[in-house]
């Protein structure tokens, strides 16, 4: 149960990671804007709010990775036998059949844990920084009006 306890907390982990690193391009645009537009107290709270918004985003995203999503995963990669729901009842309540089978989905888990880690969105990621840069580029290089 530990190793399948770590490969969900890692998942948990990609997805807050993942949801920051697409939040933190336009935290940052939004707060070099504000600088430019209105000084460096209206940023400063900006950049505040938005970091903290990316946070709050973040931990929401990672906690919507819940028993039934890790149920589903284990289910869909064959790997729990669809049998992932014994993994989180009360062993006393079990039959003995049930147990059995049980202790051989962790015993099964134990020697090759599929992988639950969301994959990496490169083409997201790429784009929200390419863009939120420009942003930035843009906001500091324009010409200030008088």
């Amino acid at each position: 149960m530990n190793t399948l306890q770590h490969a969900w907390q890692r998942a948990r982990r990609r997805r807050a990671l993942i949801t920051l690193l697409l939040g933190l391009p336009w935290a940052l645009a939004a707060t070099v804007l504000a600088l430019r537009l209105a000084g460096f107290d209206i940023a400063c709270v900006v950049g505040t709010v938005s970091l903290l918004a990316c946070a709050v985003f973040a931990t929401a995203r990672a906690r919507q990775l819940d028993r039934q999503w890790l149920q589903r995963q284990l289910d869909g990669s064959g790997a729990s036998e669809d049998s992932a729901d014994l993994l989180f009842a009360d062993a006393a309540t079990l039959n003995p059949l049930q147990q059995r089978q049980r202790a051989h989905v962790l015993a099964t888990l134990e020697r090759a844990m599929p992988e639950l880690r969301p994959r990496w969105p490169r083409g997201a990621l790429a784009l929200y920084w390419i863009a939120g840069l420009a942003i930035v580029v843009l906001a500091v290089g324009w010409p200030r009006s008088n």
